[in-house]
């Protein structure tokens, strides 16, 4: 008689509670800096959590690995999970940036006038001078950038499992891969812990 194996998904499970934390670490933070290297974390987490499991459940692959396809499809179809495993990906092999920072600015300048728009990156500031009749500066935010990897490119996500995203804020697109990787290993250890 063949013992059934055991499985448990303890590395899985940091990896997923590390990804959580960058998730807040991205809602906490005050300076892009720390936002992108948040966002940068949750990248590389969510791409543990997937490689953690397979490795966890190698005493089962041939019960793990088809059942883990449904998934993998979903990554490679849906346009989100799709755009955070390319970025990671991205990030990780080329120097291409994944976030910026984007600030609308409208000016109306005088007949013939100039405007110096200045941008502070070490402490985040944006200074507008010139000769103008008024000017407002929006308050800067975080955007998500397209990619290329492997030399194939990827837009920025406006659609997950159906439905439509309504901006380009890195916060709801961590938070909605962090959900899809919360019910995956909430899923696999239902089905394969013993």
């Amino acid at each position: 008689m063949n013992p059934v194996a055991r499985v448990t998904l303890r590395l899985t499970r940091a990896e997923l509670a590390a990804a959580e934390n960058a998730v807040q670490r991205m809602q906490a933070a005050h300076m892009f800096s720390d936002f992108r290297q948040a966002w940068q974390d949750l990248l590389n987490r969510l791409a543990k959590v997937w490689i953690k499991s397979e490795r966890e459940c190698q005493p089962i692959r041939n019960e793990f690995l088809p059942w883990q396809g449904s998934y993998k499809r979903v990554i490679r179809t849906d346009p989100l999970l799709a755009y955070v495993s390319h970025a990671r990906n991205a990030d990780y092999h080329t120097i291409q940036p994944i976030a910026a920072i984007a600030i609308d600015i409208q000016a109306c300048l005088q007949p013939g006038g100039t405007a110096v728009i200045e941008v502070h990156n070490r402490d985040e500031r944006v200074r507008l001078t010139g000769e103008m009749k008024e000017a407002s500066v929006s308050q800067p935010k975080c955007v998500l950038l397209p990619i290329t990897d492997s030399g194939v490119a990827y837009a920025v996500p406006t659609e997950h499992l159906g439905e439509t995203i309504s901006n380009n804020d890195p916060l709801p697109v961590a938070q909605l891969a962090l959900a899809f990787y919360t019910k995956f290993v909430a899923e696999a250890a239902a089905r394969f812990e013993h």
